[in-house]
């Protein structure tokens, strides 16, 4: 997931516990080096922020001001990859924050294994994550509009 230039789609709903503390990460595939691989994190200022590396340099930064996580409230999360236009896109709760270049590099090694509140990089985010799933494709609206409401997920 994430380490080539291909179409994909994660979805997981989370639930932050305690102070949303910068920079502790959801996920992600780098070492505290942060050399190779993807880091999806949380800012003190609730944004949410995805990044992808390659031998310490960024080529996918992208924060999103608008999702505010809030402690001890269930959210949505959705972050879907169009390759082919280098987009990376956010949602929270079925609502769409926009669009934003990016480009993951090509032969992008992990440094570490994938890891779910991640304890390598810059520490465990405080929370809870649910019913996370990863596609090998990007998800239509249609299809994460039926992920949100369906109530017990739904077949895709």
């Amino acid at each position: 997931f994430m380490s080539d230039q291909n179409d994909a789609t994660v979805c997981f709903w989370i639930n932050p516990i305690g102070t949303v503390v910068n920079g502790k990460a959801i996920m992600a595939t780098v070492n505290s080096g942060a050399n190779s691989g993807f880091i999806f994190d949380y800012r003190s200022t609730g944004d949410l922020r995805f990044l992808t590396e390659k031998s310490a340099s960024p080529t996918g930064n992208v924060t999103w001001t608008a999702p505010n996580l809030v402690a001890g409230t269930w959210t949505f999360v959705v972050h879907r990859h169009n390759n082919s236009s280098n987009i990376f896109e956010l949602f929270t709760d079925n609502t769409d924050h926009g669009n934003n270049s990016a480009t993951v590099p090509t032969a992008n090694a992990p440094d570490t294994t994938l890891q779910l509140m991640d304890t390598d990089y810059t520490g465990a985010a405080g929370g809870v994550l649910s019913e996370m799933t990863f596609w090998e494709r990007a998800l239509t609206d249609d299809e994460i509009s039926d992920l949100y409401n369906s109530g017990s997920g739904a077949e895709l």
